[in-house]
């Protein structure tokens, strides 16, 4: 049975190193569309919106393979690494996002080490780190922190907010306290409103009677 799912697995992870070749076939055609202009003589917005229509794609994912297969174009390295199925699709999109020529071959050692997931998460640092040095004016980050508020259809409010580590802890820590402080108030007012209610009337004795009541029927 062992030697069976050991089978098995290698043969899905060789058919999917075939999907991932295929996907090279795709995103390459797909250049060339694009670039040729073919959806447009076909009166789509854009190749996205083409995709979209004719694929069945959302306009998301269809911008993003635009996006890998434009990027393709200027990264022989991984293109050839995808054309050969040694990556995934998956990890090729990650990549594109952040390497130029001169650093594709490390980051796809990095890609050949590591889960899509683990991909992901280093190369969203390494696109901090390089939107960071580009900035002339690391200190003056205005524009990447925000608060945002907006009513909800049930009446609630919404609010979002990218901040500082430093600064989110203060954020979190005073929405705490005031949760805090209204937990303590709703349970004052509970205890007030409980300690001034009016004494309820015994019920026993009215229990006797529909008892005594009952019983009398009971022998007539």
């Amino acid at each position: 049975m062992s030697e069976d799912l050991e089978s098995l697995g290698e043969r899905i992870a060789e058919q999917a190193a075939h999907l991932d070749a295929a996907w090279h076939r795709l995103l390459t055609d797909l250049r060339a569309f694009d670039r040729g202009g073919g959806w447009h003589t076909q009166g789509a917005r854009s190749c996205a919106h083409w995709l979209s229509w004719r694929v069945g794609w959302g306009l998301g994912t269809a911008r993003e393979h635009v996006r890998v297969a434009d990027r393709l174009a200027d990264l022989p390295v991984l293109d050839d690494a995808l054309r050969r199925g040694e990556v995934s699709y998956s990890k090729i999109r990650a990549i594109t996002r952040v390497a130029t020529p001169e650093t594709e071959a490390a980051l796809l050692e990095i890609a050949r080490l590591s889960s899509g997931h683990q991909l992901e998460t280093v190369c969203r640092k390494y696109r901090s780190v390089l939107r960071h040095d580009a900035d002339p004016d690391p200190g003056d980050d205005r524009q990447r922190r925000w608060v945002t508020q907006r009513d909800t259809a049930d009446g609630m409010v919404r609010i979002e907010a990218v901040l500082h580590p430093e600064e989110a802890a203060l954020v979190w820590a005073a929405l705490d306290h005031g949760a805090q402080q209204q937990c303590r108030k709703s349970h004052r007012v509970s205890a007030e409103t409980s300690s001034s209610a009016p004494t309820a009337a015994p019920t026993a004795a009215p229990a006797a009677r529909e008892g005594g009541a009952h019983l009398h029927s009971a022998r007539t």
